[in-house]
């Protein structure tokens, strides 16, 4: 039983790496597609959309790093 239990929970930690992982992804998509599109178009405050689009990468960041910590606790 003991081991059973040992299995489901290594096969859990790994969804949720693999979970913590997509979140990067659609966070580095997310942040690529707004820093090339503040690249070629030039809004009027260019360094207010810059910190916007870090802080936003920043949150999805965050956000996968407690995916991989709870990964880690299982």
């Amino acid at each position: 039983m003991g081991e059973l239990f040992k299995s489901y929970t290594f096969y859990l930690a790994d969804g949720v790496e693999a979970f913590a992982a997509l979140i990067i992804a659609l966070g580095i998509i997310q942040a690529t597609w707004c820093s090339l599109r503040l690249f070629f178009i030039r809004p009027p405050e260019p360094e207010e959309r810059k910190t916007e689009v870090l802080l936003q990468l920043g949150r999805w960041l965050s956000l996968a790093l407690e995916f991989e910590l709870a990964a880690d606790i299982l």
